[in-house]
Formats: structure tokens, C-alpha cells, sequence
């Protein structure tokens, strides 16, 4: 009788282990895809800040100098759609 209280312990004792592993494994499986989520909006904010700033520099080409043109810019200027210049139809 003894040695089946033991192997009931060690039989719970693992129980809890593989629990504890499994709930691990979750959390971890949640992190990769939050992770993934994440990277996938950080891409579609950089394609959405190269088609404003493309955007931007359309409407004020014709306004610019033209060695402003020519320079390489650091720095990528963001408008909400909203704010936009209208255009002139030409």
C-alpha cells in the first residue's frame, strides 16, 4: 500500500510539472505571435510613412528648389491625410 501512495505522488508531482511546462509553452506561443503582430504593423507604418513622404514631396515639388530636391533627407515628415495641401488641377 505504501508503494502506491508513493507512485500516486510522483504521479501528482509530475502532473503539476507538465501543467506548469504547458502553461510555459503558452505564454511563450502568445509572445511570438504579439512579436509577430507587432513587426507586421512596424512594416505597414514604414510603407505608409515612405507613401506619405513620397506623397509630400509630389504636391511640393514644383515649390521646392531644386537643390533641396537633389539633397538626401534624414528625416521623414508624417502628415495625417487630413492635413494635406489641396491640389491645384491643373
Amino acid at each position: 500500500k505504501e508503494m502506491y501512495e508513493k507512485m500516486d505522488t510522483l504521479f501528482s508531482n509530475l502532473n503539476t510539472k507538465y501543467d506548469a511546462v504547458a502553461t510555459y509553452v503558452k505564454k511563450l506561443e502568445t509572445q511570438v505571435t504579439q512579436t509577430m503582430e507587432a513587426v507586421k504593423r512596424q512594416e505597414a507604418e514604414s510603407k505608409k510613412s515612405f507613401c506619405n513622404s513620397a506623397a509630400i514631396e509630389e504636391r511640393f515639388e514644383d515649390q521646392v528648389p531644386e537643390w533641396m530636391l537633389s539633397k538626401p533627407t534624414v528625416d521623414c515628415m508624417i502628415w495625417p491625410e487630413e492635413n494635406y495641401p489641396e491640389r491645384e488641377s491643373n
